[in-house]
């Protein structure tokens, strides 16, 4: 068994996984980048009050894409996991579809030379 995780060929992840998941990273990376940063530099306590709530929300769909697209048969374990760390890191989210879109296209195009 190899150490990559595949990925089926019916393994798609939806629009609303991916646009959660984009939302969930500029979210926090507008809190802990911009947002925070002021708070602490310039006691401008306000701006988190405006952040956090839209990133709480966007965690929330997030994790319920997560849920959604495993409970569908769309992710494997390993790639939930993947998910559920990457969510925790400014930047992770995209870094997350960028390995699934690249490991996705190399599938693809494995498929296509063994045709």
């Amino acid at each position: 068994m190899s150490s990559e995780i595949e990925i089926s060929k019916h393994q798609e992840l939806t629009p609303f996984f991916r646009a959660s998941a984009r939302f969930e990273g500029v979210t926090l990376i507008l809190l802990m980048c911009v947002a925070v940063p002021l708070k602490n530099l310039t006691s401008l306590p306000n701006l988190t009050g405006v952040v956090g709530p839209f990133h709480g929300l966007a965690f929330l769909l997030f994790l319920y894409a997560v849920v959604e697209s495993w409970a569908a048969g769309d992710l494997p374990l390993r790639w939930v996991l993947a998910a559920l760390s990457a969510c925790l890191l400014p930047g992770g989210t995209f870094a997350l579809l960028h390995f699934y879109n690249r490991r996705r296209t190399r599938q693809q195009f494995e498929e296509r030379q063994n045709v």
